[in-house]
């Protein structure tokens, strides 16, 4: 159950890491349910009540992952990033014809 609770850091880690797109876990779904609840059944006794309380909070963590996939699918990644920061700090330079010289051209 600890490693269930990180779903929702690993998703967005993963969509803006570029690991996988959101898209493509949308359509998995059905299947990753069908996981959740089978290692839900092998990780708790023979009763749907303990099964349930495994699966339900599992299950609610992964669509919260979705959910925050969703939400910072478009964000920048660190590398663009870093990319507009070196572009930025090259332009100060630039802007004076590569010279620094009191303001003077």
């Amino acid at each position: 159950m600890a490693l269930c609770s990180n779903f929702p850091f690993s998703h967005t880690h993963w969509c803006a890491g570029d690991f996988f797109s959101y898209e493509s876990v949308q359509k998995k779904r059905p299947f990753i349910i069908i996981l959740i609840l089978i290692l839900a059944a092998l990780l708790t006794p023979p009763d749907i009540v303990s099964q349930l309380m495994l699966g339900t909070p599992t299950y609610l963590l992964f669509e919260a992952g979705l959910f925050f996939a969703r939400k910072y699918r478009n964000a920048p990644t660190m590398k663009e990033l870093r990319d507009a920061r070196d572009i930025a700090s090259f332009d100060v330079f630039a802007t004076n014809g590569g010279s620094k010289k009191n303001g003077r051209n």
